[in-house]
């Protein structure tokens, strides 16, 4: 009886571990978001636009001035990872955010770049052409961040 009761838990035991392993292993770590490098925003005074689009790829665009600082990437990247916190990692429906600078900190301290921010910015600069759908053909490049969904979402 005892020997039942054990092999029972044990099967339990590994039928429930299988099933919480892929749920794990399948969660995304980071999700891709697209930078784009554009001579004039559409909206005038903004700095940057982030772009969500469920049904094209790709999903997140930044789109940025030419002339973008790192300081302004950094709070293009803030700004989508804080979307992301309320919407989820991706959109589920089309939404164009355009976004104030950010350079000051709550609390009145200055915002620093994020460190690798100016690498990036450079590399996007370098980038050759390629066309985005429903942007055109723009220097842009891919990057990853970390995934901002919790829960369920």
């Amino acid at each position: 009886m005892t020997r039942i009761l054990t092999t029972a838990v044990l099967a339990a035991g590994l039928v429930l571990g299988a099933s919480w392993l892929p749920a794990q292993q399948g969660a995304p770590n980071r999700v891709p978001v697209t930078l784009v490098l554009v001579e004039r925003l559409t909206q005038s005074g903004a700095p940057f636009v982030i772009e969500r689009r469920p049904d094209l790829t790709p999903r997140d665009i930044i789109v940025m001035r030419a002339d973008a600082t790192p300081d302004q990437l950094s709070d293009a990247v803030r700004s989508l990872l804080t979307i992301r916190q309320a919407g989820g990692d991706t959109a589920t429906a089309r939404g164009t955010m355009r976004m104030r600078p950010q350079s000051v900190a709550v609390g009145g301290a200055q915002r620093r770049a994020l460190p690798w921010a100016a690498r990036v910015l450079s590399d996007l600069q370098a980038a050759a052409a390629r066309d985005i759908a429903g942007i055109g053909r723009v220097r842009a490049v891919e990057i990853w961040l970390p995934a901002q969904a919790r829960g369920g979402r």
